[in-house]
């Protein structure tokens, strides 16, 4: 009987351990390259991911990002207002030309990947939670 109780104790502190992680890995993402969500996109959708990325913008036209490995694969960004990371993304963007036609800025990003269907756009999009480790860079002409 003991021994039993002492099983049902230790079965049940796993599992409480293993759903600490799950929670863990929907708070913090899944951590992902970008060019493997390239390769198999519908694995990702409605996941919350962490990825490494270049972010791209020409101003006023919205958000993106990319890798180098797969730059013909971007991801749209919906960033809400007053996101975490918000401010340091304003102030790796705002310095020289608006946005990232003068500069190379990476980032890591972590939110809720979807694919929308046709004719939504961005056909790939991440709903932003949080952004952070930002590293702005002049471009070299």
């Amino acid at each position: 009987m003991i021994r039993e109780l002492a099983s049902v104790g230790v079965l049940a502190a796993v599992s409480f351990i293993i759903s600490l992680l799950g929670t863990a890995q929907e708070i913090d993402g899944l951590r992902v390259p970008l060019c493997s969500i390239a390769e198999n996109p519908v694995r990702y959708d409605g996941k919350t991911i962490r990825v490494k990325a270049q972010l791209h913008s020409a101003g006023m036209h919205g958000w993106y990002i990319y890798d180098e490995g797969c730059p013909q694969f971007g991801v749209g960004l919906f960033i809400p207002s007053k996101v975490d990371g918000s401010e340091e993304l304003h102030r790796a963007v705002n310095w020289g030309e608006f946005g990232t036609t003068d500069k190379t800025v990476s980032a890591s990003f972590v939110g809720v990947f979807h694919l929308n269907k046709p004719p939504q756009s961005p056909p790939r999009e991440l709903i932003v939670r949080r952004m952070e480790n930002f590293k702005s860079t002049p471009k070299t002409k």
